[in-house]
């Protein structure tokens, strides 16, 4: 089951980049979509992020959204195999969990006028390296989801970072864990910690 799935998500995936490829007006992308993300329809949440991407033409953000979802399949099927053997284990499985290493991205607990400042601070800090365009939608998808992946275009190369919200005792960090880039004919994706802003006013759980 979990390998026909993979292959659903697989094929999702290349409906999407044909029809990234096809430049399709942002206006026909809502039909397009669906007929393109038709082989995870069954996965109602996997198939309604990314087709919310699509309708916004954010096409790296959909492919790498089914991307995660094939690895975490995956993952779970290497995982179980290894069930036993790892038994041993769980007590720095549970110290490694403690520190958070296993974590999802944070969310923000108090949006109010201060924090969301803060917030707005921070993505203009990145903003000084990173030239993408924010607005208030960007900060509170940001503050309610944890993450953010905001793109722009860089000598004829389409650029993408993953920001990302961690939880501190004292406040949060807003890190960039994620870098996509795309031109014609290749596609490169490098994950790693490429700058961090601390935003001492938010209170991440």
């Amino acid at each position: 089951m979990k390998r026909r799935r993979n292959e659903r998500i697989r094929e999702a995936v290349d409906n999407v980049r044909r029809l990234e490829a096809r430049g399709i007006p942002k206006d026909q992308l809502h039909d397009a979509g669906r007929k393109a993300l038709a082989p995870i329809r069954e996965d109602h949440e996997l198939w309604a992020r990314c087709f919310g991407h699509v309708q916004e033409g954010e096409f790296d953000e959909a492919i790498w959204d089914m991307e995660q979802r094939a690895r975490q399949s995956s993952d779970l099927w290497f995982y179980g195999k290894l069930l036993l053997p790892l038994l041993g284990l769980l007590p720095m499985l549970a110290l490694a969990w403690s520190f958070g290493a296993f974590s999802g991205p944070a969310q923000i607990e108090n949006p109010d006028p201060k924090c969301m400042q803060g917030l707005h601070g921070a993505l203009g800090a990145f903003q000084q390296e990173m030239p993408f365009r924010f607005g208030a939608a960007q900060a509170e998808e940001l503050a309610s989801t944890g993450t953010l992946s905001p793109t722009w275009r860089r000598d004829g190369v389409q650029i993408t970072v993953r920001l990302r919200l961690v939880g501190l005792d004292d406040g949060c960090l807003l890190r960039a864990t994620r870098m996509r880039r795309v031109q014609p004919g290749q596609t490169t994706s490098t994950s790693g910690n490429f700058g961090q802003v601390e935003i001492r006013d938010c209170v991440c759980e």
